[in-house]
């Protein structure tokens, strides 16, 4: 773990789903990818309130799940979307993909570590 997730969160997490810890991450992870494809919708098709609203679910996810610097970059894109930037709106969204992308990588290397 790193700066991308909070090593106690996920330290909670794996002792209280036992067993179902990596049946969590994947729940996360197809969630995660979901809510990406419906913000980069919602962005192109210029409808604020549902990448809003994607934004703010995809928040809450990260948040509970330890990806806490994904969690704060999606209340900055929350943030961009009321002020109606699209310069910002775009920049945000592209640094939350890289995030997604870095927290995914220590995702499936948490669940090929549980399934041995």
């Amino acid at each position: 773990m790193d700066a991308h997730v909070d090593k106690a969160v996920i330290a909670g997490l794996k002792d209280f789903m036992g067993d179902q810890y990596p049946v969590l991450l994947d729940a996360y992870l197809v969630d995660s990818d979901q809510r990406i494809a419906l913000a980069e919708q919602a962005i192109a098709e210029h409808d604020m309130a549902a990448l809003s609203l994607a934004i703010h679910s995809f928040k809450g996810s990260c948040g509970n799940i330890g990806a806490l610097e994904l969690a704060r970059l999606c209340l900055e894109l929350e943030l961009a979307v009321d002020q109606q930037s699209q310069p910002m709106i775009d920049a945000v969204f592209t640094q939350i993909k890289t995030e997604l992308a870095a927290v995914k990588s220590i995702f499936l290397l948490e669940i090929q570590a549980s399934s041995t």
